[in-house]
């Protein structure tokens, strides 16, 4: 254990100051978070004059910390800061749940070798920042009332995460009352139903800005490519059974997450965006129990995203 450990922190390490090299100027999104490093405390003021719900549901916590950070760090160097923490959590939090060594240098290519994971990492910095501190917090305790707790801090981060509290709370009902796995499907496919019909609206209504940016009001298009591959990823999670549900937080975490894409996958604009905040439950999960069907599935999984690798950094990741 503590081998596996010391290489995770080694191999985490390594892979955030790694990160870090990339040029960042070819990458989506990067200028806007250098606009919230260095005018975070106007822009907080501006969305409170407006009206509390905006104030409110506009990352207030996000803005915060960024004020917070610039007393430390060169604002420019804020984002970068964001980047190399998320990747350093995820792959210190993939160290400690995976059940051996092959698991973890398996998981641990399979996410460098993620379009999505380098995505959540290095683009989509808030959501990058939120998923990897939900993870920790997942591995480290089955206290489901701590996630809640977490998630709903991280809310005020990035409003993805207001989605997935509700998830959260769902399920800390159903453990309460100790629901078997069939039951629990059918509760995340009710949700992910419930969020497809009346999410985007309600977001809007309440000011949340993302509700009306591009990518969540174009319509869903989708080939179902996907869909099969992550309708797989969840026949590898439910043959594992209640009792790896009960015993492994994470294991519920990533379940929500596959259920909740393959309902939204062709419904709703938002399924892409919010499976990314699943993706790193998923590989963990994945590397949590050494089967010998999920090691084969993992190797498969590798030769697909090193296949679609660069075709998916170009036509979301890169301007």
């Amino acid at each position: 254990m503590k081998l596996k450990s010391g290489g995770a922190i080694l191999i985490a390490s390594f892979t955030a100051v790694v990160a870090q090299l990339f040029p960042v100027n070819v990458l989506r999104d990067r200028d806007n978070y250098l606009i919230y490093a260095y005018e975070s405390i106007f822009i907080l003021k501006d969305n409170f004059e407006y009206s509390l719900f905006k104030g409110l549901f506009n990352e207030p916590i996000f803005l915060l910390l960024n004020h917070f950070l610039s007393f430390f760090l060169d604002p420019a160097s804020i984002p970068a800061f964001y980047s190399s923490f998320s990747i350093f959590l995820i792959f210190l939090s993939c160290g400690l749940k995976a059940r051996g060594l092959t698991s973890f240098v398996l998981v641990a290519l399979l996410l460098l070798c993620s379009a999505q994971f380098f995505h959540l990492g290095m683009v989509v910095l808030r959501q990058g920042l939120c998923s990897a501190v939900l993870l920790f917090v997942v591995c480290i305790t089955n206290k489901r009332k701590w996630w809640i707790f977490a998630c709903l801090i991280l809310s005020f981060v990035h409003t993805l995460n207001f989605i997935i509290l509700g998830f959260l709370i769902l399920d800390f009902l159903l453990d309460r009352f100790d629901l078997g796995l069939k039951w629990r499907v059918a509760a995340y496919t009710a949700g992910a139903s419930m969020l497809a019909l009346v999410g985007l609206v309600a977001a809007e209504y309440l000011g949340v800005r993302q509700a009306t940016e591009e990518h969540l009001t174009n319509e869903a298009t989708a080939s179902g490519a996907a869909f099969i591959l992550w309708g797989g990823l969840f026949l590898i999670l439910i043959s594992r059974g209640r009792s790896w549900l009960l015993s492994e937080g994470v294991y519920s975490v990533a379940l929500i997450g596959v259920v909740s894409y393959l309902v939204l996958y062709f419904f709703s604009p938002i399924a892409g965006r919010l499976v990314i905040s699943f993706l790193p439950f998923v590989y963990v999960a994945l590397a949590n129990k050494s089967r010998s069907v999920d090691l084969i599935f993992v190797v498969g999984l590798l030769f697909i995203n090193i296949y679609f690798y660069q075709s998916t950094l170009v036509n979301n990741s890169f301007l």
